[in-house]
């Protein structure tokens, strides 16, 4: 057997070992345990996240955000500093004798320096709009 044959060979091998390895592990209830695992940390991420879109149009500067539809009643809290806008959700869940906090930010770069004390917000559903005027821009 040649170099070559010799490592056609081996991969052939070890691709028959991963193989089997994976075998074992997809038919074991280990994988399913593992897999419902994933899909909690999955949903609760989902249920977790902020989204932004940023938008420029005649009008000025928008930001779209996406609140969870899960936060329910809560502070929340925008700053705007040049470039830059910081979102937060801070919120507390009590449920009888024990209390959770959920606290999520996103900080996003803007395309241009805005001031904050220009800027006005507007709520529909679970997005939250924040927008700049247009004079804004330099």
């Amino acid at each position: 057997m040649n170099h070559k044959e010799n490592d056609n060979h081996s991969l052939s091998k070890k691709d028959e070992f991963q193989e089997a390895i994976e075998q074992l592990f997809y038919a074991s209830p280990f994988h399913e345990i593992l897999n419902s695992f994933q899909k909690i940390i999955s949903d609760q991420l989902e249920a977790s996240s902020i989204s932004m879109h940023i938008r420029d149009d005649s009008e000025g500067l928008h930001v779209d955000i996406t609140v969870p539809e899960s936060f329910q009643n809560g502070d929340i809290m925008i700053e705007a500093k040049s470039r830059y806008l910081h979102f937060a959700l801070k919120e507390e869940n009590s449920a009888g004798d024990s209390s959770s906090f959920t606290s999520l930010s996103r900080t996003v770069l803007l395309p241009y320096p805005v001031r904050e004390e220009t800027m006005k917000t507007s709520w529909n559903k679970n997005v939250l709009t924040v927008s700049f005027p247009v004079q804004e821009k330099a």
